[in-house]
């Protein structure tokens, strides 16, 4: 993962590939020496794949993955770094010097796309190399939810992965609510068994996100705290006779509080993305928070 540090984090995975004997100390002195000079150019990462094929010559080629490659954007603040690591990257891929050959992926969120695309050098290389992810239709999440289990040994009582489904509904965000739940019932289980009464025990799929909701809130400090409640506020429709719902706001109207919206968007309670106009946008990850968290429910009231 990039990270705020993403040639650090890019030294980081190469360095005990070309030294895999080097002590931890030792190993911390590479990285940063590796990493300053990926950074300045003094040495280019194709550079370091040619090293690499000499010290390790049975090496046919390499994968490198950028996991949430968003972070580039979120995390990092400097875009003239931004953009040396992305041409590093590039140009190690695509213009291989005698080394192993790099095969890149990257993982991106859609609503980071057009963000990335605005840099040429990226446009390119992306053109004919994307691979969109759909959402999961009802066969492909009941293996998503079974068969990690059945690998570990482990084996959900009869109608439980059926009803877990059909409490995740078809809405946009319900990934993350599934990750919550399957997470807290993993830690409920009993000689091996995910149970019906562990699943209510834990709240089903809205209490569970409800109590992710608020170990997310209470990791911030004061000053973010504040700013939270403005953006989940603003993220509500208050009903009229109704119950709240979810409400799509956009990024020029959270403009001061944008950042920390990409942070509660890595922390899996917001979901953004672009309206027919391509304005950026963002809504809270599913109305089971507006429903569920009481923080949330009381703000509401309050307001």
């Amino acid at each position: 993962r990039p990270g705020n540090r993403p040639f650090h984090a890019l030294a980081a995975a190469l360095v005990p590939m070309l030294e895999p004997d080097i002590t931890a100390t030792g190993r911390l002195v590479e990285v940063r020496r590796m990493a300053e000079a990926l950074s300045e150019g003094t040495i280019g990462l194709p550079e370091v794949l040619q090293l690499l094929g000499e010290k390790q010559p049975g090496i046919e080629r390499i994968l490198l993955l950028a996991d949430q490659f968003e972070e580039l954007y979120t995390l990092c603040p400097e875009e003239r770094e931004q953009r040396a690591f992305q041409d590093s990257l590039f140009e190690a891929a695509f213009e291989g010097r005698g080394g192993p050959p790099l095969k890149l992926g990257l993982t991106l969120r859609a609503d980071f796309m057009g963000h990335a695309l605005a840099y040429r050098p990226f446009a390119d290389a992306v053109q004919h190399h994307q691979v969109v992810l759909g959402p999961m239709n009802r066969e492909e999440l009941e293996r998503a939810i079974a068969k990690p289990a059945e690998l570990q040994g482990r084996a959900f009582e009869s109608g439980l992965v059926e009803r877990i489904i059909d409490d995740l509904g078809e809405k946009a965000g319900r990934l993350p609510l599934l990750e919550f739940a399957l997470t807290k019932l993993w830690e409920q289980q009993r000689a091996g068994w995910l149970t019906h009464e562990a699943y209510e025990a834990i709240g089903r799929v809205e209490g569970a996100v409800a109590r992710h909701a608020d170990e997310v809130f209470e990791g911030l400090d004061p000053q973010e705290q504040d700013r939270a409640r403005r953006v989940f506020v603003q993220l509500v429709q208050p009903g009229e006779g109704t119950e709240d719902t979810r409400r799509l706001a956009t990024r020029e109207e959270l403009a001061d509080d944008w950042d920390l919206v990409q942070r509660l968007a890595d922390d899996r309670l917001v979901t953004t993305g672009q309206d027919a106009d391509g304005r950026q946008t963002a809504e809270v990850v599913h109305e089971a928070l507006i429903r569920s968290w009481g923080r949330l429910v009381g703000w509401m009231k309050d307001d």
